[in-house]
């Protein structure tokens, strides 16, 4: 690949990728805050424009490495476009430092087999597939995740279960265009996350949600 992309974050990072970063001494990348200096944009994880700023540039938009189904292909016609039903976006990237051969770091190594144990919730979530295995497999050749930090992230994900129920659904919130309208998911993904379904204010929240992002109920 060429040495001329920087890596740049929309948003901020949660606990569990802070503490991913922290434990292999990397630093998260700098968050975008403006569109001045940027002249290309490789979009990893998304390619749905709910899901970007209001004044992203999509015509920037060079390539998409996604693994999302409903996104909008169409909105950036000047983009190579891979787009593959795996369960993790850092299974492609993966694979496509070994199809070129590039050297992976331990670090980044391991950074990868976090993100694929994190986005397919440890091989269980229903896109998981055997790329995402033989991906991870290959990643800890180069070095194998810790044990304890597998777990650490476990825990991480379970902390935001101490959220009040409007913060919790807040805190990880997709929109999408439907046929029917606008669709907001609150993403819990965490060990134990089932009880929510048990707290009495849920439902409120939710209303309050959809209402919030003006979304279909």
């Amino acid at each position: 690949e060429s040495t001329g992309w920087t890596a740049g974050m929309l948003g901020a990072p949660d606990s569990e990728t802070k503490l991913v970063l922290k434990t292999l001494g990397l630093a998260h990348p700098q968050a975008i805050r403006g569109w001045t200096d940027i002249s290309a944009i490789w979009l990893v994880d998304t390619h749905h424009p709910k899901q970007l700023p209001d004044d992203f540039p999509v015509g920037f938009v060079t390539r998409v490495t996604d693994h999302h189904s409903g996104g909008s292909p169409e909105r950036f016609p000047q983009a190579e476009i891979q787009n593959e039903a795996v369960g993790a976006a850092a299974t492609l990237l993966a694979e496509r430092f070994g199809q070129r051969g590039a050297e992976i770091s331990p670090e980044v190594a391991v950074l990868l087999q976090a993100a694929i144990a994190s986005n397919t919730l440890r091989f269980r979530a229903p896109a998981t597939c055997q790329r995402d295995h033989r991906a991870f497999e290959s990643l800890a050749e180069i070095r194998p995740i810790d044990q304890p930090l597998l777990e650490a992230m476990d825990e991480a994900r379970r902390e935001r279960l101490a959220l009040a129920t409007e913060a919790l659904l807040e805190s990880d919130v997709k929109l999408f265009d439907t046929a029917r309208g606008l669709a907001a998911i609150a993403q819990i993904e965490a060990p134990g996350a089932l009880e929510i379904l048990l707290r009495g204010d849920l439902r409120s929240s939710l209303e309050r949600l959809v209402e919030s992002k003006k979304a279909i109920w």
